[in-house]
């Protein structure tokens, strides 16, 4: 976290970052990453994104910050790398372990920006791709003013990035590693109306 925490300063430094609107988003590991400085540097940054990972046990037991990070999460029920529900993923070779569940991710984060427990409400969104084999539902959270928490999850998606737009020239041995890739939304999109409504004081 020291190379971002020195990048973010300098580049506020030299007046190319708003120091009131600066946003981590990272894929799998880098999701990790996001969470990680929302963890232990919530001070530098306006909002977080993580897709398609999940806070292991030890990130969460050393998760003590001074306040709270708006955060969003994009997960798939059929991620063989970080298993929706926890523990080790299913793929042998590359499955990560010591996973919380997404669902006790997004539980992790509203306690921390302190918001109420239980889903505010579940919309399922369009199924504008059907014949990619999965659905996004919408989970939202009732957190205080100036900050929230957002699940998106994939039923039936892999360890892809949702895209409007196909992510494999060879879709088939690429679903065969990482599984299938959700079609139905615009993900960085997404993450990016979600992002942009937070501005540090």
């Amino acid at each position: 976290m020291e190379f971002l925490t020195i990048l973010i300063q300098d580049l506020v430094r030299r007046g190319i970052a708003d120091p009131h609107r600066i946003y981590v988003a990272g894929i799998s590991n880098g999701g990790a990453m996001a969470m990680t400085l929302a963890c232990e540097r919530p001070d530098l940054i306006a909002a977080a994104s993580s897709t398609i990972m999940a806070l292991t046990r030890h990130m969460a037991a050393a998760c003590h910050p001074a306040q709270g990070t708006p955060l969003v999460l994009m997960n798939g029920t059929a991620d063989p790398l970080v298993n929706f529900d926890g523990g080790r993923g299913s793929n042998r070779m590359m499955g990560v372990s010591g996973l919380l569940s997404a669902e006790d991710t997004l539980r992790f984060w509203r306690r921390l920006d302190g918001c109420a427990p239980e889903d505010a409400g579940t919309t399922a969104l369009a199924d504008v791709a059907p014949d990619d084999g999965s659905r996004v539902v919408r989970v939202d959270s009732r957190c205080p003013p100036g900050t929230g928490v957002l699940l998106y999850k994939v039923d039936g998606g892999g360890h892809r990035m949702p895209d409007l737009l196909a992510d494999a020239r060879h879709p088939a041995l690429v679903d065969r590693l990482l599984g299938p890739q959700n079609r139905d939304i615009d993900g960085p999109q997404r993450i990016w109306d979600f992002l942009k409504q937070y501005a540090r004081p």
